[in-house]
């Protein structure tokens, strides 16, 4: 009985405290910061008022027990969070739950002052961020930023290519988004020169310019390559000497371009491109009337140019179907007979060969310019270099507006299929009709400036002049007379090229042993700013486009015309040689002979007096000799009006007899000393000869009139330009524009 009353005390005493313990009611935990929208993490501390109270508390929105995470400090909330907590008294009742929400909003992404882009100049890029108290980080190198990156404090250069990344972020917040731009840069395109590399006569002017806009140019003249701190280009340099000029480009601020190099060996004006030709074939001549009563040359003729010899492509072919052969055929037998060589040139289109009626696929007139679309390939050109009254004309039949009818001169060939010509009337449109060239140039109507109307016609004549005509008869083919004055070419560079290039290929399958020169061109400045002072009439700018558009690689020998301006003297044809030869040799062909096929003085109304013709004849043979020029072919030995050697009435005149004495006098020497001008006095031309044996000569001359030269001991006679020989008396002489010889002993 007592054990059981003491059970029964203790079950008791246990309820009744039992009872009193879960009537004990806790309070919800606090959070130091409440729950809401933050830019900066929070440090969350957890409080309870229950004295004992154990808190525990979750961070992914689960309802906490006491089985979670007991509270023991302060809570880094460093993102998007919901906190729950409870508290609880060991073996004890627990709280309601605390709840927050807290969640963070970046700063906005930071803006880049300039926009990601390709630029020629460098920038210095701001960066902003339009949320308060935000810092800034970036990267330089695409990889993307973070807090622990450079902070921005200022603008940053950007002087390569470069992406740029960039965050913003509130101390102890999140970073916003990532702001990328990439930038890069694009040099200027390396600096052009106005004149290639090569060997030059006398001092040259050389511009430099760069296509890119707004750049500036710096160079050396050394050699050493250039930076923008080098000198900057402001106008033509003056290349005096031997020189290698390097150019760079750069837009202000921005990098340098790519280098360009040019050398520049100057030569004086008396040096020869190539080794003078002392042989017989420097001499050769244009002969006009051989066919019609004129005898054979009696002088010292190597080689015979058919041109203004009624054997030009309309002369022989006429007509679609026929050929006349004869007074070609007798030609070549003359000069056989003579052991004569002969040089063809190519000219004088047929008027039957022309563009002819070609339809009319539409026509519209507006604004006083009319355009012509055809149905086939029109055959025209327009020449941009040329003036109006130089330009092809063509005339429109049979359009449905007759308006639109009539012969016009072209103001453009934009395509194969249209061109343009000026007409005032009402704006309107029409169709139907057919074009045709209308024959033009120097011997018009008999015979055309314009191109054929297709190679076909062209190779068709060829084949037929080489047929007749077989190996070995004529030795030499130029491709055109004077192809850059419309007088005598009309047609577009490059339908002359592929003329040449059928021509040559069909020609070689009969002569492999052919050779080919280039078109002959006249207007051959001495410099090249006369040259680009008349682009309409500049024959090396003409070849210089030939010979690029592929003519360079058909040719054996570059042709030219050594006319002078008019009236003027011969001295200029140094120079002009010099600026041929930079042309051929900027297309490779600076190896190849130069023949100058037709020079004089021209009209002998520019010359009038015998005796002063003679002398210019001297000259110009004494001085193309010199420069190197391997052929020389005098127009024309029998032409009344056009530098005049011989006449039927009178024979070989004073200046034919110049021609003569001068051929003795350079034939088979050595040009020791290339004619040019002496220091003391540079209207006097020397020219300097040996031969065998011990023989040494001398030409001189003064282009300004008479003057007194002393002469070289060594020479005591000269010989004079009719043919008289002469004692040097006193050790000195008269000069003047008719050249002598001095000589130390006589040969001939």
């Amino acid at each position: 009985m007592p054990a059981v009353r003491s059970f029964a005390i203790i079950l008791l005493l246990a309820l009744s405290t039992g009872i009193s313990s879960l009537a004990v009611t806790l309070s919800a935990p606090q959070f130091s910061v409440p729950g809401g929208t933050y830019q900066a993490y929070k440090s969350v501390t957890i409080t309870d008022a229950t004295p004992g109270a154990t808190i525990y508390y979750t961070v992914s929105g689960v309802t906490p027990t006491i089985y979670s995470t007991q509270y023991t400090g302060p809570i880094s909330v460093n993102r998007n969070m919901t906190l729950k907590a409870i508290a609880a008294v060991p073996g004890g009742p627990v709280s309601a739950v605390a709840t927050a929400t807290y969640s963070f909003v970046p700063p906005v992404a930071p803006v880049f002052s300039t926009p990601g882009g390709t630029y020629q100049a460098y920038k210095s890029i701001a960066i902003s961020d339009a949320t308060a108290g935000a810092a800034i980080y970036y990267t330089v190198s695409g990889v993307t930023p973070t807090v622990y990156s450079t902070q921005y404090t200022g603008s940053i250069t950007v002087n390569r290519n470069m992406t740029l990344k960039a965050i913003a972020a509130v101390p102890g917040g999140p970073a916003g988004p990532v702001t990328s731009a990439t930038y890069a840069f694009v040099s200027a395109v390396a600096p052009t020169f106005s004149e290639a590399a090569g060997v030059y006569q006398g001092p040259q002017s050389i511009a430099i310019s760069n296509a890119t806009s707004g750049a500036t140019t710096y160079y050396t003249v050394t050699g050493v390559t250039p930076t923008t701190s080098s000198t900057r280009y402001t106008g033509p340099i003056t290349v005096t000497s031997n020189m290698t000029l390097k150019a760079v480009a750069a837009v202000p601020g921005g990098p340098a371009g790519p280098v360009s190099t040019v050398s520049y060996t100057i030569v004086p004006h008396s040096t020869p491109v190539r080794t003078p030709n002392s042989s017989a074939a420097f001499f050769a001549m244009n002969i006009d009337y051989l066919t019609a009563g004129t005898p054979w040359p009696e002088l010292p003729i190597h080689t015979i140019r058919l041109w203004d010899t009624g054997t030009k492509w309309g002369n022989l072919n006429p007509s679609a179907t026929t050929y006349t052969w004869k007074n070609l055929d007798a030609q070549v037998s003359m000069a056989r007979a003579n052991g004569s060589q002969l040089l063809y040139t190519f000219g004088g289109v047929p008027p039957w060969a022309l563009p002819k009626n070609v339809p009319i696929q539409s026509i519209t007139r507006s604004g006083g310019f009319v355009t012509v679309t055809t149905s086939s390939a029109h055959g025209m050109y327009y020449n941009p270099t040329q003036p109006a009254s130089s330009q092809s004309q063509v005339t429109l039949a049979g359009v449905s507006n007759s308006s639109f009818n009539g012969t016009f001169y072209l103001t453009g060939t934009p395509t194969a299929n249209t061109f343009t010509y000026a007409q005032s009337g009402a704006d309107s449109s029409s169709s139907a009709g057919t074009i045709s060239a209308v024959c033009g140039g120097a011997y018009a109507p008999s015979m055309c400036a314009e191109a054929p109307a297709s190679l076909s016609l062209w190779d068709e004549f060829v084949t037929q002049l080489i047929s007749h005509l077989g190996a070995g008869a004529i030795q030499y083919w130029e491709f055109w007379n004077e192809a850059n004055d419309p007088f005598y070419w009309q047609g577009d560079p490059k339908t002359l090229v592929a003329m040449a290039s059928d021509a040559k290929s069909i020609i070689r399958a009969v002569d492999p042993a052919a050779v080919f020169l280039s078109p002959s061109t006249t207007g051959n400045y001495e410099t090249q700013a006369e040259c680009a002072g008349s682009v309409q009439y500049c024959g090396t700018t003409w070849l210089d486009n030939w010979l690029g558009l592929g003519g360079n690689s058909i040719i054996n020998i570059v042709s030219f015309h050594g006319y002078p301006t008019i009236g003027g003297a011969p001295e200029p044809i140094q120079g002009s040689v010099y600026q041929l030869q930079a042309v051929a040799a900027k297309h490779e062909n600076g190896s190849l002979p130069i023949w100058d096929t037709e020079s004089s003085w021209r009209n002998n109304t520019n010359l009038p007096e015998e005796s002063d013709q003679a002398g210019w004849l001297a000259r110009q043979l004494l001085l193309e000799q010199s420069i190197g020029v391997q052929r020389t072919f005098w127009y024309a030995y029998d032409n009344p009006a056009w530098g005049t050697l011989w006449t039927s009435t009178g024979g070989l005149n004073t200046a034919g007899e110049g021609y003569q004495r001068v051929s003795q006098w350079i034939t088979g020497v050595t040009v020791s000393q290339p004619c040019a001008e002496i220091p003391a006095s540079p209207t006097t031309f020397v020219c300097s000869f040996t031969r065998a044996d011990g023989y040494v000569a001398q030409a001189v001359w003064n282009t300004a009139g008479t003057a007194n030269y002393t002469v070289p001991s060594q020479y005591v006679q000269y010989h004079d330009l009719t043919g008289a020989v002469h004692g040097v008396i006193g050790g000195s002489v008269e000069i003047s524009k008719d050249p002598i010889l001095l000589e130390n002993e006589s040969v001939f």
